[in-house]
């Protein structure tokens, strides 16, 4: 008795390995086509309107779409951090400048 309960740990230990494996593969693929489909990676998002703004105007808190490709890029390279919206407070001026 105790032999056949020792085989069927085997075997159950065995038939969750086969099972994870596939699982950890598809949720890479899954992540990796979330990464690449993500809208900032294309110059559509961002326009090119951009480029004529002065440096303090180019700031503000991160889009929740740009928060979402950090997750997943910090999720792919095995990074614990979750990234947040940062919020200014108004009170505070921007004073960046190019040097």
């Amino acid at each position: 008795m105790e032999m056949v309960n020792f085989m069927k740990n085997i075997l159950l230990c065995l038939l969750s390995i086969l099972l994870i494996i596939p699982a950890c593969a598809d949720k890479k693929t899954r992540l990796l086509k979330q990464y690449n489909e993500n809208p900032v990676a294309k110059i559509q998002y961002w326009g090119y309107n951009w480029q004529s703004l002065p440096l303090s105007q180019r700031i503000s808190p991160a889009s929740p779409e740009l928060i979402e490709r950090i997750r997943i890029d910090n999720e792919l390279t095995g990074r614990t951090e979750k990234p947040v919206t940062a919020h200014t407070s108004p009170r505070l001026p921007c004073s960046a400048e190019v040097y």
